[in-house]
């Protein structure tokens, strides 16, 4: 018996419906090739991502730089008297704007004519007003709003406050035992110095007893600075905060105007090469503020940002 004949099918590499299927290199080939272009197209968006987060991260950082250095020059500049840098230029005391001074009473005339009265220089007390301003001149632009009474210009008017809206003195806020006090020069006197030995809030008869004689006439309505209570603490930590306490006295109390500053920073922040310098520094009236970032982490792709600059403490013009 014979076995049909059968009929031997060639060998094809095209798939059922005449399409040619891919081979394994091919198909290798071609995932290899996505692969690199993937990994490519994705380094160049991360890196477009890394680039992206760290400008916003230097944005952030100048704003922060600025806005806090802002804050101090204001407070500077509406300091009435100077401030104090300490603890190696990491920290620096304003006193605020409403600080206030206190006002020399008449106690006895001190003129031959007898015209003014005031503090005899051979006396060590000087009684003084129950009301202490902080401001007493008061100039407003032209408007609706101007008190009666004010004394006008065409563009600028200016008047004093009323002295019964003026808060009542508490001496204790203002000065404290052994704290010098400056007497500003008058056309009695020179300007000159004294250091308080006593104080006394009496009503009606408020004083400072100094230790030594004034050494000048002092008349009534001189205006001498407080020279105590309550003092705008900014300080670098050793943490890198710059933190800002309202009242130096309770250091419970404050808030970080900036972070990751340099308490030896640069003092030429454009210059990496200069010598190390302070945050603050203090030369007569002017306060240089030189606060520097100093981001964490190794030194490898870390950006330094500074802002520097130098405010004149106005202070009150009417003492030395």
């Amino acid at each position: 018996m014979t076995m049909p004949a059968i009929n031997s099918m060639p060998c094809t590499d095209r798939a059922p419906g005449g399409r040619r299927a891919f081979t394994l290199v091919e198909v290798l080939v071609t995932m290899t090739i996505f692969i690199i272009g993937l990994s490519l197209t994705s380094t160049v968006f991360l890196a477009a991502v890394k680039r992206a987060f760290h400008t916003e991260k230097l944005l952030k950082a100048s704003t922060e730089l600025r806005t806090a250095t802002d804050f101090i020059s204001q407070t500077a500049r509406s300091a009435p008297v100077a401030p104090v840098v300490r603890t190696s230029g990491t920290q620096v005391l304003i006193a605020p704007k409403d600080l206030g001074f206190i006002y020399v009473q008449d106690t006895t005339w001190i003129d031959t004519l007898h015209n003014v009265k005031g503090s005899k220089s051979n006396q060590r007390m000087l009684h003084v007003a129950d009301t202490t301003p902080s401001i007493v001149t008061v100039s407003v632009f032209a408007s609706a709003a101007r008190p009666p009474g004010a004394l006008s210009s065409s563009d600028v008017a200016t008047y004093l406050v009323d002295g019964t809206s003026l808060p009542v003195a508490n001496l204790d806020q203002l000065f404290a035992v052994g704290d010098t006090i400056t007497i500003p020069a008058t056309s009695y006197g020179p300007a000159t110095t004294g250091v308080i030995n006593s104080i006394s809030n009496n009503s009606g008869t408020r004083t400072l007893t100094l230790t030594s004689a004034l050494g000048v006439d002092v008349p009534n309505g001189t205006k001498i600075a407080a020279t105590s209570g309550r003092r705008c603490l900014f300080s670098v930590e050793a943490s890198g905060d710059l933190r800002y306490y309202p009242d130096s006295s309770d250091l419970t109390s404050f808030s970080v105007l900036a972070h990751d500053i340099d308490p030896a920073p640069l003092s030429n922040p454009a210059d990496t090469s200069s010598a190390r310098t302070v945050p603050f520094t203090l030369s007569g009236r002017y306060l240089t503020i030189n606060l520097q970032k100093l981001p964490r982490g190794s030194l490898a792709g870390r950006t330094v940002q500074g802002v520097q600059t130098t405010v004149f403490a106005r202070t009150d013009p009417l003492i030395p």
